[in-house]
């Protein structure tokens, strides 16, 4: 009998026709019924190999890890979830690679939340909001941003909302790009003296504007999308 690896197993897990029945909140959850919840799935078994091997604080963080995600994920149609595993799997090179970088990202979340948007952008794949590329990019942006910041895009559209700060931590990340702001009644046609003259006694002002990207991000996993007439022009500094 082939020996089960970690990524054929997460691989499984996803594929798996088996009904998950997990609850909205496990804040309450005590360790032994998250065990119970989790103990059918193959990912589980490998790598926690009983209830033992979770009875630790690293054992139940990356345990908790694995259940949000597949919270997230457990009302999908199985062809829905295969599909986008089987998409993965031939950019990456087989079922066991993509199963594996399906848990790394899983496991790399610092915070308890992200594995839930991990998932909620796997939702979007399935559904065809987002490529397998986009999910795949995205979802490593939600490991790399602090979990503060990243929820900071449910405001990302009011006025005023984004320090300075955040928005490097935006751009550096791909979810915000920088353009010069044009300088103030440009629309309204200038001489190439006018222009000169308006630079220099107005200096070039940076206007910050979101990504697709970051379009993306906070609509799948914030529910943020731009309201008519409020646009990104704020953002200017």
């Amino acid at each position: 009998m082939t020996k089960m690896t970690l990524g054929s197993a997460m691989s499984k897990t996803v594929k798996s026709e088996k009904p998950l029945d997990l609850l909205a909140d496990i804040s309450d959850i005590i360790l032994s019924e998250l065990a119970s919840s989790l103990e059918s799935l193959p990912i589980f078994g490998l790598l926690f190999k009983g209830y033992n091997a979770l009875n630790t604080i690293q054992g139940e963080i990356s345990a908790r890890k694995i259940y949000n995600f597949f919270y997230e994920i457990q009302n999908l149609r199985l062809e829905d979830k295969a599909k986008v595993m089987d998409e993965i799997s031939r950019s990456k090179g087989g079922g066991d690679e993509a199963g594996l970088l399906l848990l790394d990202l899983v496991d790399k979340s610092d915070d308890n939340l992200k594995p839930k948007l991990i998932g909620k952008l796997f939702v979007a794949c399935a559904f065809c909001e987002i490529t397998t590329q986009q999910f795949l990019r995205l979802s490593s942006v939600v490991n790399n941003v602090f979990i503060d910041d990243l929820q900071k895009l449910k405001e990302v559209y009011e006025h005023n909302a984004l320090s300075d700060q955040l928005k490097s931590i935006y751009t550096a990340n791909g979810l915000m790009e920088i353009s010069i702001k044009k300088p103030q009644k440009f629309s309204q046609g200038y001489t190439m003296s006018e222009l000169g003259d308006a630079i220099f006694n107005q200096g070039l002002a940076l206007e910050y504007s979101l990504t697709d990207d970051g379009k993306l991000l906070a609509k799948v996993c914030f529910e943020t999308t731009e309201k008519i007439g409020n646009t990104l022009e704020k953002f200017g500094v």
